[in-house]
């Protein structure tokens, strides 16, 4: 599917052929033991992650702008992501170190990405819209 990012005041990045695109939901917990012994889960928030892969990147044309946008994101920045360019968009943030690129062949990379969505009113409320929204699946 196609897809795109703005970010900045309005630098956009569009593009298609993203594999292993996934959305899942990560639980950040920390336990707490009393004296007693008795283990009490603590929810601190339930994160919602997309993530996907860009396979063949190439240096000559796409490279600059995935480095300006991860060098961009990086810093904690928000960012509009479009699943499909034709609906709305989420408003995420880069999780981890933003950007993993593996070299495939000269001139081609093959770049990772992992984002957090930001909970906020633009949110979906459930990883299965972005999924359907991604996969070309039309959703209220």
């Amino acid at each position: 599917m196609s897809c795109k990012i703005v970010y900045g005041s309005s630098v956009t990045l569009a593009f298609d052929g993203a594999v292993d695109f996934l959305c899942t939901l990560q639980a950040r917990v920390h336990d707490n033991l009393s004296t007693s012994g008795i283990r009490e889960r603590v929810v601190e928030a339930v994160d919602m992650l997309i993530s996907f892969t860009l396979p063949k990147v190439r240096v000559s044309t796409d490279l600059a702008g995935w480095e300006a946008f991860a060098a961009w994101a990086i810093n904690g920045a928000a960012f509009d992501f479009y699943p499909d360019v034709l609906q709305a968009h989420f408003h995420c943030q880069a999780e981890d170190q933003g950007m993993e690129m593996a070299h495939v062949a000269l001139g081609v990379y093959c770049l990772a990405f992992r984002w957090r969505v930001v909970p906020d009113s633009v949110a979906p409320a459930d990883c299965g819209i972005v999924m359907k929204r991604y996969y070309g699946i039309t959703v209220p």
